[in-house]
């Protein structure tokens, strides 16, 4: 049956059909608890200039979970208290809205020490190929 199909690179708009399909799939099995289909929960530190020296934003999806999808600090800001205050943030800001897990990924040379020392566990670990 394969044989009568061709594999492609998909386009932007092939990627947001596809995004729009896997959602679909996952509402008619699981009752979305917000009305919101994305929520979006973010904050950044400016410097006296107005430019940015660090910010989080993550994104809470339909079953009140929160994935932290871009946290960064500026280098010469590291370890001052900055990226903590951040993190502090958005998890009273999710609280406020019932968010009820909050998850995120990185790589051990990024931060994983910091989210531990934030109270964060790590529940995989993947080897590289």
């Amino acid at each position: 049956m394969i044989e009568n199909f061709r594999m492609t690179s998909c386009t932007t708009e092939d990627g947001v059909f596809l995004i729009e399909r896997i959602k679909e799939l996952n509402k008619s099995f699981v009752k979305p608890l917000r009305g919101e289909d994305k929520l979006y929960i973010n904050r950044k530190f400016i410097n006296e200039q107005g430019k940015i020296i660090a910010g989080i934003i993550g994104s809470v999806y339909l079953w009140d979970c929160m994935y932290i999808d871009l946290f960064w600090v500026e280098e010469k800001y590291r370890k001052q208290g900055i990226g903590s205050e951040l993190l502090l943030e958005i998890e009273t800001e999710a609280k406020l809205k019932h968010i009820r897990m909050i998850h995120l990924d990185t790589f051990d040379y990024q931060a994983k020490e910091f989210y531990e020392k934030n109270g964060y566990a790590v529940y995989n670990h993947l080897d590289k190929l």
